[in-house]
């Protein structure tokens, strides 16, 4: 009975592992592009904020850029810097993060219309950078 029990927790762990990995997307490419699509479809602070996050997170993992330490300025400043060697369309991006930044720190408010913009943009952005031969 005790070996049956053993089995049987070994069985269900494998089972949760593969379904954590298929979960899990391999490239940063995937990643960001399920993190949009996480999102929601309503501007809010959160959204805006979390819209703003992936994009840094991706760049930092898709890049040698520490998006997550730079202030936007600072993290154009290096995207600039770096586009002649990584595929990163900075006007484009400059644009997302700073109407990111509008909304989070002057509380300006964003329609739905522009938020779902913002959201393309993003993903056009993502694609640009993890597919290099687009740009």
């Amino acid at each position: 009975a005790a070996a049956f029990a053993v089995l049987a927790v070994a069985g269900v762990a494998l089972i949760l592992v593969r379904r954590l990995r298929q979960r899990t997307p391999e490239t940063p490419r995937a990643w960001a592009l399920q993190e949009f699509e996480r999102i929601g479809s309503e501007p809010t602070a959160r959204s805006l904020d979390r819209l703003a996050q992936v994009l840094r997170m991706f760049l930092e993992r898709e890049t040698p850029i520490p998006a997550m330490r730079l202030t936007t300025p600072e993290l154009i400043l290096e995207a600039e810097r770096y586009a002649g060697n990584i595929c990163v369309a900075t006007t484009r991006l400059r644009d997302i993060l700073e109407r990111c930044d509008a909304e989070k720190f002057a509380r300006e408010t964003i329609t739905s219309a522009e938020f779902h913009r913002l959201l393309d943009e993003s993903r056009t952005l993502v694609e640009a950078v993890a597919k290099p031969e687009t740009c």
